[in-house]
């Protein structure tokens, strides 16, 4: 899609119905040629009278306008409620701010908290029971073994005697 000069009725139909019909806005290599088209086409020219009814809508739209009475009224009320709390506000003293500072240890301890909440969920559970691959590798393979085993993880006298 290129804006060169063409007397071709598709060219000013595409003009048309992106630029509008205030022909400022067209190139300006390609205006008279455009024009050509649309004096030649009554259905171009009636494409241009909707672009020219679409713009006169867009600019409508687009206008700033006065503040009506309401509006007017709203604002003196606003004012005048800003003026009277500047007014009652006691002189030397800061305007109050939703904004207060906290002591550092409140953050702190708001820390030290979340951090324990941390340990404390990342915990592992204590198991039950031990997996089935655990207790094939801890239990004895071989009755020579199994004495083994016994030996060493079985309590002597004193070792029960002191507990």
């Amino acid at each position: 899609m290129t804006d060169t000069p063409s007397p071709d009725p598709a060219a000013a139909r595409l003009w048309l119905e992106t630029r509008g019909a205030d022909r400022t806005r067209w190139p300006k290599t390609g205006r008279a040629a455009a024009a050509a088209a649309i004096a030649a086409s009554p259905a171009l020219r009636a494409l241009e009278a909707e672009a020219a009814r679409l713009d006169a809508a867009l600019v409508a739209w687009a206008a700033p306008r006065p503040p009506s009475a309401a509006d007017r009224e709203a604002l003196a009320r606003i004012l005048q409620r800003a003026e009277a709390a500047v007014d009652a506000a006691p002189a030397g003293r800061p305007a109050p701010s939703r904004f207060r500072p906290r002591p550092v240890w409140l953050a702190a301890g708001a820390a030290a908290a979340g951090l324990a909440m941390i340990v404390l969920l990342a915990r592992p559970e204590p198991r039950s029971q031990p997996a089935p691959a655990a207790a094939a590798a801890t239990a004895p393979a071989a009755p020579e073994e199994a004495e083994a085993f016994g030996l060493l993880h079985t309590l002597t006298v004193e070792e029960e005697l002191s507990l």
